[in-house]
């Protein structure tokens, strides 16, 4: 289902809800919306700038390059 269609789909639900149920509703989606969690900074991340060497970041992108392209299907 398209982002939309879910959205239009939640608010004709919600016509026909009683006042009551709408406003249990909006509270279970507001909570839904506070617990998302929240990301880190780019300056918190700055701390770690340059701790990795660059011969270690090579490897780290060839080991990603190489595994990312394949399917485990015994993994699942």
């Amino acid at each position: 289902m398209a982002h939309s269609t879910i959205q239009k789909q939640i608010l004709a639900d919600l016509e026909r809800l009683s006042p009551d149920q709408q406003a249990q509703a909006a509270s279970y989606i507001r909570a839904l919306a506070t617990s998302l969690p929240r990301g880190t900074s780019g300056d918190e991340l700055m701390r770690f700038w340059g701790t990795i060497d660059a011969e270690s970041a090579q490897e780290m992108l060839r080991v990603i390059d190489e595994g990312c392209g394949r399917i485990d299907s015994d993994g699942w």
